[in-house]
């Protein structure tokens, strides 16, 4: 249960970071494709 509510969060904290990213930096696709690739490794 602890785990499934702390990948929950991960998720959460994971698709705001990629939300700031695409706000800051539109023209710039690469800091995404990071942010994306970096919570897919949390995985």
């Amino acid at each position: 249960l602890l785990l499934k509510k702390f990948s929950r969060v991960i998720v959460v904290y994971c698709s705001i970071i990629k939300v700031l990213f695409a706000v800051l930096f539109k023209r710039q696709l690469l800091y995404f494709i990071k942010s994306f690739s970096l919570c897919q490794e949390l995985f």
